[in-house]
């Protein structure tokens, strides 16, 4: 069990014998406990695909094998759904989580940006409370994975962050919309970026 102030807490409870199911519980603070029953193997293979996010580089590109392998492990975590979802949350605290007998730790910007890649109501849910996280450098790394595209308004929120760099971070993604009012909303808190908010 590992709690810390500003993270959820999570509690794996294993069946005593064999591959029986197991309960997984997510306590977010504010929030109700959640839980998902799966079969030791199933968490096992979830661990495992986590696992191997870290060892993928922070900066590959679309051209390189290192892309196509995290593609491919984003590609199984979607599967999941929301299932997959309280993990990566956890994940974007430093301290890591222990799932189906690994040990994970993902660099907070690999942890958001898989967090986009699952692409369902609940992970964008996690979004909006990670923008709302205390911790400046959790707000700033969902803020740079988000799309324009996809997460306009999660994008409109964080520009209005109090710290300048959350706000660079998601005023430079709405710049790419072809979208006049996003613009006259982008001009309006472009200022902001570097003077700060009123």
């Amino acid at each position: 069990v590992r709690e810390d102030a500003n993270r959820a807490l999570v509690v794996p409870l294993r069946a005593a014998v064999g591959v029986g199911p197991a309960l997984a519980i997510l306590h977010v603070p504010g929030r109700q406990v959640v839980g998902h029953e799966f079969p030791e193997a199933i968490l096992a293979r979830i661990g495992e695909l986590l696992v191997r996010l870290m060892v993928i580089p922070l900066g590959v590109d679309g051209d390189s094998p290192e892309w196509a392998a995290y593609k491919a492990v984003t590609a199984d975590l979607s599967v999941y759904g929301d299932a997959v979802v309280p993990w990566l949350e956890q994940l974007l605290w430093p301290l890591g989580i222990d799932i189906g007998g690994y040990h994970v730790q993902l660099d907070t910007r690999v942890a958001a940006r898989t967090l986009v890649s699952v692409r369902t109501d609940e992970a964008n849910a996690a979004l909006a409370r990670a923008l709302q996280a205390r911790d400046p450098l959790i707000r700033r790394a969902v803020a740079e994975e988000l799309s324009a595209n996809s997460h306009r308004s999660l994008l409109e929120q964080a520009a209005l962050d109090p710290v300048p760099q959350v706000r660079w971070a998601a005023v430079s993604e709405l710049l790419r919309l072809d979208d006049p009012a996003e613009a006259r909303f982008t001009l309006s808190v472009r200022s902001q970026v570097i003077t700060g908010p009123g």
